[in-house]
């Protein structure tokens, strides 16, 4: 970790560190009284002073000052220590999802979809308004006029879906067209199990990541797109097993949901803002090229 860009990153810090110094000294200055030394006093001892304090003063008011300098240096040395511990962590999960998750996500997303049915009710799904992932917020996304009974209707006749006959042959057929036979047997025969492995096995890593074990702007970027594409898929699924908060199911997949989701809608936002600059910008020297293309030759 560059020390110059860990002071930018810890401005605020930096600056209570300055206040208090700063603080410290005034009340120092403003409260604290040096006794001069007699100078009529008998003494075969040398006194040496600086600015009318003696060495044993100013030593007194380096340790105070060092001490303060020490602690702000073990802070950086700790943070620093952290940061590696979380990249190596970072890398371990990311080894794990690349490995064990990304393949079965692919696979999660790539049957539901492939089922009409299942995509009608889930385009009724605003990823931009997914939080809780409870049944209550689903009665909000789908509109309140509707009742709880049919909500759960709606809930079951996905549930029934994702259970079905049609959707098991399709997980199976995907198999065989992707793997060899040795290689399906890495997957669970059914497809409902293979879900719930998979967001048992999501959960365990994404613990990792919300208690800040694992530093998420680590592996925000290579493993984010797949992760919200298939959560977003499941969110009926897991929302139906959210009745309450006194037992939640997934709450560290919910966390880190919401956590990289803000964190695209906000690159999309910057994305977007600077892409309406360049048009501006763009417009403008079509403007001035204009200009100069219609400039009329001058006649004597």
């Amino acid at each position: 970790m560059n020390f110059l860009k860990y002071l930018i990153s810890h401005w605020r810090r930096m600056l209570a560190l300055i206040i208090f110094m700063v603080v410290s000294s005034v009340l120092f200055l403003s409260f604290s009284e040096i006794g001069h030394i007699p100078e009529n006093i008998q003494s075969t001892e040398q006194i040496i002073t600086i600015f009318g304090i003696t060495l044993q003063n100013w030593g007194t008011i380096l340790a105070i000052f060092g001490t303060i300098a020490t602690l702000f240096w073990a802070m950086y040395e700790y943070d620093k220590r952290r940061v590696i511990s979380q990249q190596e962590k970072a890398a371990e999960i990311a080894d794990i999802f690349s490995t064990e998750i990304v393949e079965k996500l692919s696979i999660i997303s790539d049957v539901l979809l492939d089922n009409n049915e299942f995509s009608s009710k889930f385009n009724q799904i605003d990823s931009n308004k997914i939080n809780r992932f409870d049944v209550y917020e689903l009665q909000e996304m789908l509109g309140e006029n509707r009742s709880i009974e049919e909500i759960e209707t709606f809930v079951n006749s996905v549930l029934d879906i994702i259970e079905s006959e049609k959707t098991q042959e399709s997980y199976i057929r995907l198999l065989e067209e992707r793997y060899k036979e040795e290689e399906i047997k890495r997957f669970p025969n059914k497809f409902l199990f293979l879900i719930i492995t998979t967001l048992n096995r999501l959960e365990y890593l994404c613990m990792n990541i919300s208690s800040n074990a694992a530093g998420s702007q680590f592996i925000y970027q290579s493993l984010h797109q797949i992760f919200l594409q298939t959560i977003h898929i499941l969110y009926i699924f897991i929302s139906s097993k959210n009745r309450d908060s006194i037992d939640k199911y997934n709450t560290n997949i919910i966390e880190v949901y919401n956590m990289w989701n803000k964190e695209k809608i906000k690159r999309i936002n910057k994305h977007n803002k600077t892409m309406e600059k360049i048009h501006k910008t763009q417009q403008k020297m079509d403007k001035e090229i204009k200009k100069l293309l219609h400039i009329k030759s001058e006649t004597v």
